[in-house]
């Protein structure tokens, strides 16, 4: 299952006070002209369809930008301290809602597994899945500098 818009203000106060919560659910706020929500969208689009216990949902704010209802928004907003894009609102099946603002899917994951809305695979299970994951490669030393860092050291002993 992929991401789920939610595209009226009433529709998120309702999953924001749903109590009877069954399921653990996600909602990512954002905008289509920021252009960290356009980089994390795809990766949480991603994450929602591989954990289908999961419900992930997608509030794009540009829908209520000069409409009768922002002022509520603005509110709804400043009473959950979401001062950011993105910001991803977690919703536990039990505890308090939290507000998450993260820009890399791999953030955005820890965040999910420390509040236990998604589950730790076992340590033999686990695998970094490579498309969610940002590749970070730390460039190898070259040779030649090493060499000339030793060729400095042992002029500065008298070698």
């Amino acid at each position: 299952m992929s991401l789920r818009p939610v595209t009226r203000l009433d529709q998120l106060q309702a999953l924001l006070d749903d109590c009877t919560r069954q399921r653990p659910a996600m909602v990512m706020v954002g905008s289509a002209s920021c252009p960290p929500c356009r980089t994390i969208h795809p990766g949480v689009a991603r994450l929602g369809s591989q954990h289908p216990q999961v419900d992930f949902h997608y509030f794009n704010v540009d829908l209520f930008e000069d409409h009768p209802q922002e002022p509520a928004l603005t509110g709804l907003f400043q009473s959950l301290s979401l001062h950011y894009l993105p910001s991803h609102i977690l919703l536990p099946v039990a505890g308090p809602n939290l507000v998450v603002c993260a820009t890399s899917i791999t953030r955005l994951i820890e965040a999910l597994t420390e509040h236990h809305i998604l589950r730790r695979a076992p340590f033999h299970a686990r695998r970094p899945d490579h498309r969610l994951l940002q590749r970070h490669r730390p460039r190898p030393r070259r040779q030649l500098q090493v060499r000339r860092l030793r060729r400095v050291g042992d002029r500065a002993q008298g070698r």
